[in-house]
This record gives C-alpha cells, structure tokens and sequence, in this order.
C-alpha cells in the first residue's frame, strides 16, 4: 500500500541538454576506449495509448570489445518534464561511452509522454492517481504519462530478460541511470513500484540527477543504493528534494553517495556535466564507475561532497 504523499515542491521540468559534444573517455584502468557501438530503433515492446498503442523504442550503445559473456547494462531515461522526447541528446554517448569503458552497455529508452495520450494498464492504476492528489495543479495532466514513464522503463527490464542474451546483456546486473523526469522514474521505480504491488526487476544501483521521490516513506532497507547529484542553484526541481532523498536513504539504510553542485542549474550544462572534473576524472566517467563497482562486485566510495560547477 502506497504512504503519504509529500506535496511536490515543483513539476519535473523540461531537461536543459546542453549543445557540447562528447568527451573523451577512459576506462577505470585508465587506459582509453574506443567509442560505443550504438545500435538504434530496437522495439523493447508497446505501450497503451487511447487510440490503442504504440512501438517502443531503445537505442544500444554497447562496448566494441568482443563479447566473452553477457555484459551489465544500464537503463538510461531521459528528462524533459514528460512532454519530450530527448533519448539521443548530447549527454547520452557521452554517458554511454563512459559506461563502456567500463564494460557496461547503455539502454537509451523512449517512453510515452503526455502527448501520447498514455493509458495505464490495470496494474498502474492507483499510481497516477497518487501523482494527481499529490498536488492536482501541477501533475493532473502530467500524471498518466509519469506513471507510463515508469510502466515502460519496467518494460525495458522485462526486455532484457527475454532478449538480452542475443545482445550479450546480463539481466542480472542492470542498473538505472534517470536525469530530471527520467531521475524521477528511475526513483520511482526502484523505490516505490513495491508500495503499489507492482513487482519489477530490482536494479544494482541507481543514479539520480537532480529527480525527486514524490512518496515519503517507501524506501526500505535492501533496496539498491543510490548516488544523488543535484545543482544547489537549481530552479525547477528544489536542491532540498536531494536532501530529503538523502535523508530517506540514511533512514532506511539503503547506501548512497551525494554530491551537490555548488551554483548548478537543472539540465546537464546548467549543472556543469560537461565541464567539471571530480578527481580528475569527467562526471560521466566518476559516475560510471560508481555503477561499474555494483556491478562487477567492486567496492564502492559513498562520498558526500560538494563540488564547484
């Protein structure tokens, strides 16, 4: 059963994707990869719409090394306040390319947005709901496409057990990795779906660029860890939902690492994705890592920092 809702402080809004290209990228042994073999188009199943549905779509960037045994992947959903569709922005080869430096392939997935006119499926009911009594103003219209979001990303999953093998993909070891709405969904569905009795794939670890968890109360212990990174100049999803979010996982004793931009704004070039350089390495490359060491049995760093943009 769903617990109390926390009013949202703002509606997710639409991902800033900033004009840079893609940086150069290196494995954790620091030696260079080439760039991801990216596989376009793939349909990972249908969605409901209410003119009846429509194809689903993933992009693959997988590592160009050959395959010797089934590789994790990572689950990528993009921002863009469920109302675009941004699953091939800048930031994504970069993100793909640092994960397959660390063997790891990407799922870029498209989902179905407000446009789409979205229908739940009889599982997901009660979870626009939820979103609706949150605060009506801000999510009624929103809501069916947010909770379409995390019924397709659940889709994905699923996809990958059934085929993953024929692409060298481990549905054993998937991560989620979300910016923005995308953020908010991967939360949800790592950390929430349960409170609905909707079953789903547990990832290995999640990344969170400036989301929010919209339910208080549904992490529990045993659920996967999570690394936070939020702009504290953030003007559309507050700084104080990474708080709350860190607060949460310490309480229920889930691990996680936060690091807060100090002066960075919603979207990847507001928040300084592309330019800052933690230790040395991209954001992309240290955040890669973090996943890399949940999914080859690694051992992780849970740092709170606070980093200049």
């Amino acid at each position: 059963m769903a617990k109390p809702l926390r009013l949202a402080m703002t509606l997710i809004g639409l991902a800033a994707l900033a004009g840079q290209g893609a940086i150069a990228v290196a494995s954790s042994t620091g030696t260079s990869a080439p760039e991801p073999q990216k596989t376009g188009g793939i349909v990972y199943g249908f969605g409901a719409t209410e003119n009846g549905s429509m194809p689903l779509h993933l992009d693959l960037y997988a590592p160009q090394s050959p395959c010797t045994s089934p590789r994790p992947a990572v689950v990528f959903i993009h921002g863009g306040g469920f109302v675009e569709r941004s699953n091939s922005g800048n930031a994504v080869p970069t993100i793909a390319a640092a994960l397959a430096a660390e063997g790891i392939a990407t799922l870029s997935i498209q989902y179905r947005l407000q446009g789409d006119r979205p229908a739940a499926s009889p599982r997901y009911a009660k979870f626009p709901e939820d979103f609706r009594k949150a605060d009506p103003d801000r999510f009624g219209a929103r809501s069916a496409a947010a909770a379409a979001a995390a019924e397709d990303t659940v889709a994905a999953m699923n996809w990958l057990a059934v085929k993953g093998k024929e692409f060298c993909l481990d549905s054993g070891r998937v991560g989620l990795w979300g910016a923005s709405a995308g953020a908010m969904t991967a939360l949800n569905v790592a950390y929430a779906l349960d409170d609905f009795g909707i079953d789903a794939p547990r990832p290995r670890a999640v990344v969170d660029y400036y989301g929010q968890l919209f339910l208080d109360g549904v992490m529990d212990l045993g659920e996967p860890p999570l690394l936070i990174v939020h702009g504290d100049a953030d003007e559309v999803v507050s700084p104080s939902a990474a708080t709350a979010l860190a607060k949460s996982s310490a309480a229920a004793g889930i691990p996680f690492a936060h690091t807060t931009i100090r002066g960075g704004g919603h979207g990847f070039g507001p928040l300084g994705f592309f330019s800052i350089r933690p230790g040395g390495a991209s954001m992309a490359q240290a955040h890669a890592r973090f996943v890399a060491r949940h999914m080859f049995d690694g051992t992780p760093d849970y740092v709170v920092q606070t980093l200049d943009r």
